[in-house]
């Protein structure tokens, strides 16, 4: 398992961390590209509600910086995009799409407490603008963003029942959990962030 960045000119996608990099460095490089953005990290917050992240297995951190922005579900549904993946990393932003963006995670999960409440907002505005709507179930996650620097993290658990993923974690003396779902049942989410990379 590993992070990786896209070129926008090319497209070419190469890597950047390996999971093991992660949780012997404590740090998270921003990766993520966009034509109109600066470079940043994205991550999503599981919290009950937003019961997915990006990928089934991974890396769930704390961290202590304050996010540069949060959004209830992919970025990428504000734009003319499509495919929502890196194909669509030179997509335009819909106009107004600010309204759906937050500057703290408090913000946005007073607004927005559950996926499918997000999504039935984001499938009007984009209706609005003549695209398709998306599948709700296609993005049961939030998106958290930090743009700068690399981001310092204090690893939590991992995710996965791989057996990459399991001797990670014993190695690493960090919690592991088949899925994001059972990771919050367990009554681990804080407000600190925990999180896991795109």
């Amino acid at each position: 398992m590993e992070t990786s960045t896209a070129d926008l000119a090319t497209g070419v996608r190469s890597s950047c961390q390996t999971l093991l990099d992660l949780i012997c460095t404590r740090k998270i490089e921003v990766h993520t590209a966009h034509i109109h953005l600066p470079k940043r990290l994205c991550v999503s917050h599981p919290i009950e509600g937003f019961s997915e992240g990006y990928h089934p297995e991974g890396l769930v951190f704390k961290t202590m910086r304050q996010p540069t922005y949060c959004v209830p579900f992919d970025l990428l549904a504000l734009t003319t995009s499509d495919t929502f993946t890196s194909e669509d990393y030179n997509a335009e932003f819909l106009p107004d799409y600010h309204k759906f963006v937050f500057p703290t995670l408090e913000a946005m999960n007073l607004r927005y407490t559950s996926s499918e409440q997000a999504i039935k907002d984001l499938n009007q505005f984009r209706e609005s603008h003549g695209f398709k709507p998306i599948e709700g179930k296609s993005m049961r996650y939030n998106e958290v963003c930090f743009e700068g620097d690399a981001v310092s993290i204090l690893p939590v658990a991992l995710i996965g029942s791989s057996q990459e993923i399991r001797t990670l974690a014993s190695s690493n003396g960090l919690e592991n959990y088949e899925t994001i779902e059972k990771y919050i049942s367990a009554g681990n989410t804080q407000n600190n962030a925990p999180a896991m990379p795109r």
